[in-house]
């Protein structure tokens, strides 16, 4: 039986990596599939017929969504219609619920199974939407354990497969390579690593924040070294501009070398979001924060659970790992002093308790899973 077209749709640059192993596998396991969708260049070179990029277009927040509310609003017809003219034969929607989560019930009304990998995190903020999964979602798969549960509770059935995140690196080389950073930037001297985001509003938000918290430490602990994560948007010049004002830090900026530095720091201040789990995975204590526009904040604010821990890797332990400052919180004093802290013993604590992470996390092989599961629904 020919496995015919399966459309993949991602929003943002996570879920096309994660969409990428993804379309790998199902190649792997079926040749003659056909897949089709939307993400960016990592879907694209996994052999997906792409039909939008999305990754330039990536947004966070609520306002910033608004603003760019006519393309996806375009591109979510258009998913949609691409799904029926190719009388698809599943549509597996990666994260991104403010545009999944809109176009599920009319792919499930034109009767398309529809699959969602990577679960929208609704245990955390705004839950009334599981009633759209349980109305439009035909196979959910999520990617922590505790999602399973939290769904049953909801009455949804849902598998878990492990975090694709342990398909992408390995935690044991990356650490390998840290040791070879460290020796270069600091030696024995106190290393922190400055992880401000990926996404432009993140990093002009929280960089002026971590270099005010790194002024403030290097006040307090002289020999202390710092070193920022550059993502792709924060080039060799937009770093010059930010790191140009704070000259007394003597902050090194690093392209391509985020991982080989969440090993190499001593503790890190890092934006909420995958890398605070990629850096808990390998081993380091962590700072995590997070700032949204005021605006933003304030519509999204009634919607956030604060009974639930905001930083990924706490979540998974069920307990504060990691300092946690949202907001007006997340001040250059009060990451400093967290810093301070997990310099000491609180830093040792937390790597030993981190050490459980990727058994919890259910290992490599999350890809492979999820296809074998997304073609059991497909064929």
């Amino acid at each position: 039986m020919s496995a015919g077209t399966i459309i993949i749709v991602a929003c943002e640059q996570s879920g096309d990596n994660y969409g990428a192993l993804l379309a790998r596998e199902l190649k792997a396991l079926q040749p003659d599939v056909r897949l089709a969708g939307i993400g960016g260049p990592g879907m694209a070179a996994a052999g997906v017929e792409l039909h939008t990029d999305m990754i330039e277009h990536a947004a966070t927040g609520l306002v910033e969504v608004l603003r760019s509310a006519r393309f996806f609003l375009r591109t979510m017809d258009a998913v949609v219609k691409l799904a029926i003219e190719r009388k698809a034969r599943a549509v597996v929607m990666i994260d991104s619920p403010d545009f999944n989560l809109r176009i599920a019930p009319k792919l499930k009304a034109a009767g398309i199974p529809t699959i969602y990998y990577v679960s929208p995190q609704l245990w955390g903020w705004r839950s009334s939407r599981v009633k759209i999964v349980k109305r439009a979602i035909d196979r959910m798969l999520v990617i922590f354990p505790f999602e399973v549960d939290w769904y049953r509770r909801h009455g949804v059935e849902a598998s878990f497969v492990g975090h694709p995140m342990l398909d992408l690196f390995d935690p044991a080389a990356i650490r390998e390579k840290g040791r070879a950073l460290r020796a270069a930037l600091a030696d024995d001297k106190p290393l922190i690593g400055l992880l401000p985001g990926s996404r432009r509003n993140e990093i002009t938000r929280l960089l002026p924040v971590f270099l005010d918290a790194a002024r403030l430490l290097k006040r307090e602990i002289p020999e202390a070294r710092f070193a920022v994560g550059c993502a792709p948007w924060l080039n060799d010049e937009r770093a010059r501009e930010f790191l140009g004002q704070y000259t007394d830090v003597a902050a090194v900026a690093l392209h391509d070398q985020t991982h080989e530095l969440m090993a190499a720091g001593d503790v890190l201040l890092a934006c909420s979001g995958t890398a605070t789990l990629e850096a808990a995975l390998i081993g380091t204590p962590l700072i995590m924060a997070y700032k949204l526009s005021p605006l933003t904040y304030a519509l999204a604010r009634p919607l956030i659970s604060r009974k639930q821990f905001f930083c990924m890797p706490n979540r998974i332990l069920n307990h504060a790992v990691a300092p946690e400052l949202i907001q007006g919180e997340a001040t250059a004093r009060a990451l400093a002093s967290c810093a301070q802290v997990m310099l000491g013993e609180r830093g040792k604590e937390a790597r030993q308790v981190f050490s459980r992470l990727e058994s919890m996390l259910g290992g490599v092989g999350a890809s492979q899973r999820a296809a074998q599961a997304v073609l059991s629904v497909a064929l």
